[in-house]
């Protein structure tokens, strides 16, 4: 089932869930997300290929902000803010979006002073019924270095089961040159 004109889906966002408020992040989330990214840094550099220089700069987060509103709006990627409480407390995106298949990956990060709430598992869910629902995906994977088990525990509560394990599948880190083991994960439409 190829998705010919993506444009033509009616996607309902925001995406509301019990303590989840998901939308199309902009550039005006900039300082908020600044924010959480400075605050989280240290703990996506293990993982994030993205957070492998210095922390970004309010400048730098404006500008990567802009990028990725452009791909959501042209239906190429989908990048969002997440917030709880009325507060930013990170991001998700689904991306390497391929309406061929149609298919895309999920990606995440949640700042650090909302980690451990299950937070993040419940955005995850609510992303994974707007890709199937809205989107109308046919697969969604999500790809963990082998030793993130936060993310792979994620992966496993909510519904994605291991497809393949193996060396090299993510891109080597700035800071070490070895290849790195690597897990992707899958879930189908219902």
């Amino acid at each position: 089932m190829r998705i010919e004109n993506p444009f033509a889906l009616d996607l309902t966002l925001p995406i509301q869930s019990k303590r989840c408020y998901i939308r199309p992040i902009t550039p005006d989330d900039s300082p908020m997300a600044w924010e959480a990214l400075t605050e989280t840094w240290d703990l996506l550099q293990p993982w994030l290929s993205w957070a492998q220089t210095d922390p970004f700069t309010l400048e730098q987060t404006r500008e990567t902000l802009h990028k990725l509103y452009a791909q959501t709006i042209l239906r190429k990627e989908f990048h969002f803010a997440i917030f709880s409480d009325e507060q930013f407390i990170g991001g998700c995106s689904l991306h390497a979006v391929n309406w061929r298949v149609p298919s895309a990956d999920i990606g995440y990060w949640l700042r650090r002073s909302y980690q451990g709430r299950g937070l993040m598992t419940e955005a995850v869910q609510d992303l994974v019924h707007f890709g199937f629902d809205q989107m109308q995906l046919q697969r969604i994977t999500l790809s963990v270095d082998d030793k993130n088990t936060q993310s792979i525990a994620i992966a496993e509560r909510t519904g994605f089961s291991l497809e393949t394990r193996a060396l090299g599948l993510l891109p080597c880190l700035m800071k070490d040159t070895k290849l790195r083991m690597g897990r992707i994960y899958v879930r189908f439409a219902p």
